[in-house]
């Protein structure tokens, strides 16, 4: 009965282990990295949780920007010139292994959603929609009489349940404020 009972708690405590790697557990900033290659170019790749590659890339003329959203999602950007209308942005869910399309003038993140400035036809318009589903949109705001100007776009602040944006208006360049509720 005694060594039934040791062979039970040893296969218990192998099944801890075994799962174990499958609860989440595990440090966010390690599966990242970056590489001065002491030529102006950089090297990044971001893993899942199991070490595999997720996104990858070499010589980058430019050093990319790795942001933690939360326990599970990484960002990374690279500013290709200057202001806001320059910069892309992909999101890598590293638990589930999502990679998400590369995202233009990105202004930040709300919860599950990027928040990102587009401009169609002459239009601006602030869109927050789902990171991984650029078919679920949440909610498009349009920008009214925007300054023109390469990036009217002046702030970004998110607080409680709404995100406020700073924009220039009009031909005097008016600093506006937008608040969005969410």
């Amino acid at each position: 009965m005694k060594k039934r009972l040791i062979i039970t708690l040893c296969l218990i405590n192998v099944l801890i282990v075994i799962l174990s790697g499958c609860d989440g557990n595990y440090d966010i900033n390690q599966l990242y990295e970056i590489t001065d290659n002491g030529n102006f170019t950089y090297d990044y790749v971001i893993k899942d949780r199991h070490d595999n590659i997720l996104i990858s890339d070499k010589d980058v003329s430019r050093k990319p920007k790795v942001n933690v959203i939360n326990e599970d999602l990484l960002s990374i950007s690279v500013q290709t010139g200057t202001g806001i209308s320059t910069r892309w942005t992909i999101y890598c869910d590293v638990n589930c292994g999502n990679v998400s399309d590369t995202y233009y003038s990105v202004l930040g993140e709300y919860e599950e959603n990027v928040v990102f400035v587009n401009y169609d036809n002459g239009r601006h318009s602030v869109i927050i929609q789902d990171i991984f589903n650029q078919g679920e949109y949440l909610k498009e705001v349009v920008l009214e009489d925007v300054s023109e100007t390469v990036d009217p776009i002046v702030d970004y602040v998110k607080f409680d349940d709404k995100i406020k944006i700073m924009y220039l208006k009009g031909n005097n360049f008016l600093e506006t404020e937008l608040i969005i509720e969410m």
